[in-house]
């Protein structure tokens, strides 16, 4: 009888969210954060607000991960 418990090869794990936007540097991630509540609430007031329908964006929680749980071992999971 093997030790092993729960054994785990490649797994992923990737989330879709709304277009691609382009990567951004420090500054303009900076800049943004400052003028992005503000421009958000301008088209609100228009009645443009579109929200996360704009967002087009991929996340990879998990990528290509491998592992082996032995009997008797205790893990979390976080996230």
């Amino acid at each position: 009888m093997t030790d092993i418990a729960i054994h785990v090869e490649n797994l992923s794990k990737q989330f879709h969210i709304g277009a691609m936007k382009k990567k951004r540097n420090f500054r303009e991630a900076l800049v943004g954060g400052f003028t992005v509540p503000f421009r958000c609430a301008a088209n609100l007031i228009r009645g443009q607000a579109t929200g996360a329908a704009e967002l087009d964006e991929t996340i990879w929680a998990l990528k290509d991960v491998s592992f082996e749980i032995k009997r008797g071992e205790s893990v979390g999971i976080i996230g």
